[in-house]
């Protein structure tokens, strides 16, 4: 009898079938060995999108855009950041955002409109968008980049994680 879900030893965010993601380092966070903070997951083709967020009401405008576009139910990736939370800045916040899933987009060469922005980090400070414009193009998108692109989420976690699982659903 075979198990209904099964752990796939060493998987990540690329396992499925049709995804590449890397992460780089931008400057955005403080300089350590091996630091990463931003990173892209994108799917080679349109594909299926689901979201959960914050129930707070004080929301950045990254959670503002990617609740609007996730409404599509299919998109082609996301761009995240760490080190810069993107929140409590004002209308900039909201352009920052949009620029930086228009970066992205003509990164992976897709419509804006299908990349999602995530931002984690300190509260109350635009996003660099400099460094970003800056080092966007230098995310080597690969099937085993997945491991880069988890380290470039982190923020106060002491190491990366990454999991994935194989669901036999008929």
């Amino acid at each position: 009898m075979s198990r209904m879900i099964e752990l796939i030893q060493g998987g990540g965010v690329t396992s499925p079938r049709g995804f590449l993601a890397g992460g780089t380092y931008a400057g955005i966070k403080t300089a350590e060995d091996g630091a990463m903070d931003l990173a892209i997951l994108v799917s080679e083709q349109l594909a299926s999108v689901g979201g959960v967020f914050t129930q707070n009401k004080v929301v950045s405008p990254s959670v503002i855009l990617s609740r609007e576009r996730v409404a599509k139910d299919a998109l082609r990736g996301v761009v995240v950041n760490s080190g810069c939370a993107n929140c409590c800045v004002g209308g900039q916040g909201l352009d920052d955002a949009k620029e930086m899933a228009a970066l992205a987009a003509r990164h992976v060469e897709c419509s804006e409109d299908d990349i999602l922005v995530c931002s984690t980090g300190m509260i109350g400070v635009e996003l660099p968008m400099a460094l970003i414009r800056q080092h966007v193009s230098n995310i080597k998108l690969s099937k085993d980049g997945g491991s880069r692109f988890a380290k470039a989420i982190m923020t106060t976690d002491t190491r990366s994680k990454e999991v994935a699982v194989s669901i036999d659903i008929g």
